[in-house]
């Protein structure tokens, strides 16, 4: 049992000290609850301000509507449809719980309410089950030991929260640190002997310094079998695996039923009273399904949404580049781009749902396939503009360097066939922790082989010149930085930029190598509803909609600024695992 399964807020909070007292201050932790009233503005005495007291309180109402909901102007997804008539409803069927959404999240609530005593219902919009990735991010479980993994520190989530500006809801990821292990390991009993199934953990940026910024522990548990046999792309086999339990459970799955109102106060899209009911279609004919206990949203994310994507994730739209492609989402294999409408969301929103406090909604975004020697990071030998002007530190996590492409534009990283030797070891990407490292001939090969494929991921030449030409960047100043970084490089001081020396590797050898990036890859959008603790929706006054919980990638205030990768799989082990588990349970014991 990890030592931390008894951990408590205050001992928790204490590690903030190696932040200082300043940091504890300004980020308010003890003061983060959902349900913590905002501030009253303080006011001038009665007489100083009574000549403008009318105009004051006018100016001040005006103030607080235009701040209450981002943006100002109301677009068209927050306005509910009619609501569907009894009279089109056909027919009627009753559960515990219903479960909206056939993913991780929704499928692990399904199966910890079966385990403590409900009787669920899930329906979902997908001809079949839906998952993408692999990485499940856990504290602690009993798989760790035999990899010689020690329990995740606190002072690797405190600084992971100050990665995301503690512009999150702190408590989520608290219970996540307390529950996670709990959690897995309710899942590992009902998964890892599975014939054909395999859990493994996954490589991560294992620096020897855990204090070095870019420090992500082997924390991620992936599920993998014959048909999905690549590590951190295995998540298919486990909600499939999810899928026959609950089969063999008897738990009724409606798939092709695509949800379209949730019932609350017994109005479809009512704004008053308890959720009891979603109403859904499938093959053309309305269905009631009425949750005796309560409704739980697990329908995805909404960044196949363009006005919502506009609405609230600004910052990223611009690199969804698939909107009218016709891609369908409900598929097991990876896609990159927009996927769900937020179909969830919105039908929170019609009855009376808040959004989430922080905003913009942070994107799950990265440059994979970058020649790294660790798996979660961006190149770190040279980069250079289109114009061949060198213009960062180079050492760079996955999901940061998107944000430097965007004040930029279009990076290129340039290195020679000796860069593998002078990093050793090399951690393959998709590596299982423990199963060794690549060796240079095996780093050489796969560059090779994502040459060859000639999608202009990768480039090969015998000198820069030729390599410049094939990127289509600027021969003459590329040139010049490299002469430049390699002049640094055997000074062993980044004179330019301050990256550590040991990184510092030259440029020097044939054939070189080039590794082009455009446009971030963008595989998901986070948060959406205000939620609490317990997973119930909020309204705007963070009070809970009564019946109403909502779990995976739609719950609300879990990221700030950028999805990292340090904690790899951070979204399916806190709010697919650890939530969906603690969630059924909750309905279980609490819901009357």
């Amino acid at each position: 049992m990890s030592q931390y399964k008894d951990i408590d807020r205050r001992s928790f909070v204490k590690g903030l000290s190696i932040f200082g007292a300043a940091s504890v201050a300004s980020v308010g932790l003890f003061g983060c609850s959902t349900n913590q009233p905002a501030a009253e503005p303080k006011t001038e005495s009665k007489e100083a301000s009574a000549p403008a007291q009318k105009d004051d309180k006018k100016d001040a109402k005006k103030s607080k509507k235009a701040s209450a909901e981002v943006p100002e102007h109301k677009p068209s997804f927050m306005t509910a449809p009619e609501p569907i008539k009894d009279s089109e409803i056909k027919e009627t069927i009753e559960a515990d719980l219903i479960v909206v959404g056939a993913g991780p999240s929704g499928l692990i609530t399904a199966l910890s309410a079966v385990d403590h005593g409900l009787k669920p219902v899930l329906i979902a919009q997908s001809e079949n089950v839906v998952a993408r990735g692999g990485s499940n991010a856990v504290v602690n479980s009993r798989l760790m030991p035999k990899y010689n993994l020690e329990p995740i520190q606190p002072r690797f989530i405190l600084e992971q929260m100050a990665q995301n500006s503690f512009n999150i809801d702190v408590d989520k990821w608290f219970k996540w640190y307390k529950y996670s292990e709990e959690s897995v390991n309710w899942l590992l009993d009902k998964t890892e002997n599975v014939e054909g199934l395999t859990v493994t953990i996954e490589q991560g940026n294992e620096w020897d310094d855990k204090t070095y910024p870019l420090y992500g522990p082997a924390m991620s548990h992936c599920w993998n079998s014959k048909d999905y046999p690549i590590i951190a792309d295995g998540q298919p086999s486990l909600v499939l695996e999810l899928r026959k339990q609950l089969e063999d459970l008897n738990v009724p799955l409606y798939f092709k039923t695509e949800a379209k109102q949730l019932v609350r106060g017994g109005k479809p899209n009512g704004t008053d009273g308890r959720v009891d009911a979603v109403i859904a279609e499938q093959d053309g004919v309305y269905k009631k399904f009425v949750g005796k206990k309560a409704v739980v949203l697990a329908t995805g994310d909404f960044s196949g949404d363009k006005e919502m994507m506009q609405t609230y994730a600004p910052e990223i739209v611009e690199w969804v580049k698939n909107w009218d492609e016709g891609i369908s989402p409900d598929q097991l294999n990876k896609i990159y781009g927009g996927l769900y409408k937020g179909d969830g969301h919105k039908m929170g929103l019609w009855v009376g749902a808040a959004w989430q406090k922080t905003w913009p909604c942070a994107g799950m975004v990265a440059t994979f396939a970058a020649p790294s020697y660790n798996p979660w990071n961006a190149p770190d030998t040279i980069m250079v503009t289109d114009k061949g002007k060198r213009f960062c530190n180079e050492e760079m996590g996955c999901g940061h360097l998107p944000y430097v492409i965007k004040h930029v534009g279009p990076v290129n990283a340039i290195f020679d066939v000796d860069f593998p030797k002078a990093h050793q070891p090399w951690h393959n990407w998709k590596n299982v922790h423990g199963e060794g490292d690549m060796t240079p001939d095996e780093v050489i090969a796969a560059w090779e082989e994502k040459v060859a494929k000639d999608n202009g991921s990768m480039y090969k030449a015998d000198t820069i010149e030729e390599l410049c030409d094939k990127m289509g960047i600027d021969k003459e100043e590329t040139l010049k930085s490299v002469q430049r970084y390699n002049e640094l490089c055997d000074k062993g001081q980044d004179e330019d930029f301050l990256k550590r020396k040991e990184l510092m590797v030259p440029i020097k050898t044939a054939p070189f190598y080039g590794w082009r990036k455009e446009e971030p890859t963008i595989l998901s959008v986070m948060g959406g509803l205000r939620t609490d603790i317990n997973m119930k929706v909020c309204d705007k006054d963070d009070s809970p909609i009564e019946g109403l919980y909502n779990v995976g990638t739609m719950i609300g205030d879990c990221y700030a600024n950028s999805y990292n990768f340090l904690i790899e799989g951070h979204n399916h082990g806190m709010n697919c695992i650890t939530y969906g588990y603690l969630t059924g349970k909750y309905i279980a014991e609490n819901e009357k």
